[in-house]
């Protein structure tokens, strides 16, 4: 928000601005800090909640102040656009950089995984701080935006499409000609089932776990997405195109986005909805109606038109279908085949997916 933080408890919406010590500035992240979290607001500062009210840290450096998080050890790191990594221990501000195994200044990502650690993200690199320097863990083609994890990989979201790396070294990138809705991915998710939750530009899509592990491993070369829309629930398809805040996934495991209308919520732990049911409605064959499971055609040239239909009551006009035919019987001798077409005998199956 523009005009300050709201705060989600017990079903009320409790609302924090200029009143309560919050200047009119644009929100770049949240960290743990007690009860109430601690609140980076662009060109002003961290604000930390006093117990009444927010009050500004000192000794920060001036400049863009984004994606601030907090290490068990209690130690704050953020970054300043254009001037770096910093981290503030004990009311102390240290700057980190090459020497501590960074590529540069422009760092673009912060974020701890599940385990406390922290990863760091720039313009073609991720790495993850081991206490003493920064390790690097993955090369990218682009700035890094938010890492996901997932059973054995990581999800690295950049501005040139979706990074998979798996534990064992091994990277492959989804694209939009591999089936991303959308090349710059602000924000990734992982919730419980291992499925993989991508905020881009354009829309909020899903993949599920046994996709990217097909993709990651070689065994795909097209992912094909659950993409969402207002007749999901979302309030809107665009995004803010703000990361690190345009996706968070909150301790219940729900996953709230940031959209241009307002916030929208998941949560993946309910049960899935039940597949569309793919239904055949007939079969025509030169324009005279067949029986819809089976069909014997005579040799010859024919027209032959299959019509179908998904019966499914949760957003059917985003029910897509895909077909094959199967059993194909071919009665003719080979001789037979070269001089007119055989007589067949097959079954046509269409199936319905969203």
């Amino acid at each position: 928000m523009e005009n300050g933080i709201a705060r989600f408890q017990n079903g009320d919406w409790s609302l924090f601005g200029r009143a309560e010590g919050l200047p009119p500035g644009q929100v770049r992240g949240f960290f743990e800090n007690g009860d109430m979290p601690g609140v980076a607001v662009s060109d002003y500062g961290i604000f930390a909640w006093t117990g009444h009210r927010f009050q500004k840290l000192s000794s920060l450096p001036r400049g863009y102040i984004s994606t601030p998080v907090r290490m068990v050890d209690g130690t704050l790191w953020f970054t300043v656009l254009h001037r770096g990594l910093f981290v503030m221990n004990g009311g102390r501000v240290r700057k980190m950089g090459t020497e501590e195994g960074l590529d540069g200044d422009d760092v673009s990502n912060l974020v701890l995984d599940p385990e406390g650690s922290l990863w760091v993200g720039t313009n073609k690199t991720l790495y993850r701080w081991d206490g003493k320097r920064f390790l690097e863990i993955a090369r990218t083609e682009s700035a890094v935006l938010d890492v996901a994890w997932l059973p054995g990989a990581l999800a690295i979201a950049t501005f040139h499409g979706l990074l998979f790396h798996a534990d064992d070294g091994k990277a492959r990138l989804l694209t939009q000609e591999n089936g991303l809705p959308g090349n710059t991915v602000l924000d990734v998710a992982a919730d419980d089932e291992g499925n993989l939750w991508v905020a881009t530009t354009t829309t909020i899509a899903r993949f599920r776990k046994q996709q990217w592990q097909d993709y990651l491993a070689g065994h795909d070369e097209i992912m094909q997405p659950a993409v969402f829309n207002q007749m999901d629930g979302l309030k809107s398809r665009s995004v803010l195109p703000l990361n690190h805040v345009t996706a968070m996934r909150a301790s219940d495991g729900r996953i709230w986005f940031a959209t241009s209308h307002g916030l929208s919520v998941v949560d993946s732990r309910l049960a899935p909805e039940v597949p569309a049911r793919a239904s055949m409605d007939e079969v025509i064959v030169d324009e005279h109606q067949q029986p819809p499971m089976s069909l014997t055609v005579p040799p010859g040239r024919h027209r032959i038109t299959f019509r179908y239909t998904g019966l499914t009551d949760v957003a059917p006009e985003q029910t897509r279908f895909r077909y094959h035919l199967q059993g194909w019987i071919v009665t003719g001798s080979k001789q037979e085949h070269r001089a007119k077409s055989p007589m067949l005998a097959f079954r046509q199956e269409p199936i319905a997916s969203r």
